[in-house]
């Protein structure tokens, strides 16, 4: 309430008076606006400032996303996402990529470096026949020790020389240089098992199984296969070729001593010789099955070392590749 004076010598008071429901009408209204408000107005504001955010941090998202797929080995090694907008994270990008190119290159100089080194390495590993030929020079005039000598000679001579072709093969099929057409697995199947082998070679196998790949690899899978099946094998090996969908699927069994779950993956290495196998007078190189994984695995393949399916006794190798799905030719 106010009063004022009025009138002459201010004789008059006038009085002034304002209803109290209306102040308090409007202080709740104005409690309930800033109890309202606020909370509404911070949860907006939350929103915009997630919203910002996940805008400014997307390009970040896809550079995480790109370095998972290149180590997961599913995308290029220079594949990780540069942002359209010429920013920091832009040039972060870009020097990144710059970084795993230069890596990938250091790593590919060190395997050519490591892949021209490695044949000298094998080869120093195999014996040759200078120290027979010495031996034999101790006993001049003695034909019989000079022919069993030579004869011995002539052996590692060969060895050598089969040495040396498995070595040259190794270093042609990872450099891809062998020109490759379509190969019919079962016809050479057939071929290869009528090539006089120590034990009775049975073939199984399905019409029209065709392959992409060298012919001349082609055959040396299967010699490889079957020279290592034979040499293990106590009365017969059988040859099934098959096509599983899309894939060609070649195996080699045996019905021999076969091959321990923990020497599986180590009888593809080279110059690998079980103790069974160093035993035998008629041994390979040790190289025959490193050639057929460096084939395959070329090519995209596999080749697994298993036990036979039926349980007997034996070794299984089974290869599998792509099945040529068009008309050969």
């Amino acid at each position: 309430m106010l009063g004022e004076r009025a009138g002459q010598g201010g004789a008059q008071t006038v009085l002034v008076a304002v209803s109290l429901a209306e102040v308090q009408r409007g202080t709740a209204l104005a409690r309930t606006a800033v109890l309202v408000g606020v909370p509404v107005l911070l949860l907006v504001i939350a929103l915009l400032v997630r919203r910002v955010s996940a805008s400014a941090l997307r390009p970040v998202e896809r550079l995480r996303r790109g370095a998972e797929q290149v180590v997961a080995g599913s995308a290029q090694p220079q594949a990780l996402p540069v942002p359209a907008a010429d920013d920091e994270v832009a040039a972060l990008a870009r020097t990144l990529n710059e970084m795993l190119a230069r890596l990938e290159a250091s790593s590919l100089a060190a395997a050519r470096l490591r892949g021209r080194r490695r044949p000298r390495a094998c080869a120093a590993r195999w014996p040759a026949c200078a120290p027979s030929l010495e031996v034999a020079l101790q006993v001049p005039g003695d034909t019989a020790a000079w022919r069993e000598v030579a004869e011995g000679a002539l052996v590692d001579v060969g060895r050598t020389t089969a040495l040396v072709e498995d070595l040259l093969l190794l270093a042609r099929s990872g450099a891809g240089a062998v020109p490759a057409s379509d190969v019919d697995l079962g016809a050479l199947a057939h071929e290869r098992a009528g090539a006089g082998h120590r034990v009775p070679v049975r073939v199984e196998a399905e019409p029209g199984v065709v392959v992409r790949m060298a012919p001349t690899l082609a055959g040396r899978v299967v010699d490889n296969l079957l020279d290592n099946a034979c040499r293990h094998a106590a009365s017969e090996v059988l040859v099934r070729v098959h096509r599983d969908g899309l894939r060609a699927v070649l195996e080699v069994v045996d019905d021999g001593p076969g091959v321990a779950e923990a020497d599986r993956e180590r009888v593809f290495e080279r110059f690998t010789r079980l103790d069974d196998a160093r035993d035998r007078e008629a041994g390979g190189t040790g190289l025959g099955l490193a050639i057929v994984r460096s084939v395959v695995g070329r090519l995209g393949g596999t080749v697994q070392a298993l036990a036979r399916a039926d349980g007997g006794a034996g070794a299984r190798f089974v290869v599998v590749l792509r099945a040529v799905t068009g008309p050969i030719g």
